[in-house]
């Protein structure tokens, strides 16, 4: 049986891409950079970091609100769990409608 929060992390498992990941190079054989340029670096890193927030919290918004609709949709006994059974059920019930 699934609740909404293991839903959730299975959506966000699932829809997160290498490129969510920041991967940490450190550079620092590079001397040569002067400070303008590490403030730059700076600046767009947490420009960067800010998207990736705001971003998180849509993507956080769009699958609670689908999650809510699956479970008013297909808990049938309205006990915040999603059993098997009711998900086939559900997924089943999709087919039909989109195969009409």
């Amino acid at each position: 049986m699934l609740d909404g929060l293991e839903l959730l992390s299975a959506l966000m498992h699932v829809h997160t891409s290498p490129d969510d990941h920041d991967d940490h190079d450190d550079h620092d054989g590079k001397d040569e950079k002067d400070d303008k340029d590490d403030e730059e670096d700076k600046t767009a890193k947490l420009q960067r970091e800010q998207e990736l927030k705001r971003q998180l919290r849509r993507d956080i918004a769009l699958y609670t609100h689908l999650i809510d609709q699956v479970l008013a949709e297909d808990d049938l006994n309205r006990d915040g769990f999603l059993s098997y059974f009711e998900f086939s059920l559900g997924r089943r019930r999709e087919e039909k409608l989109l195969n009409s």
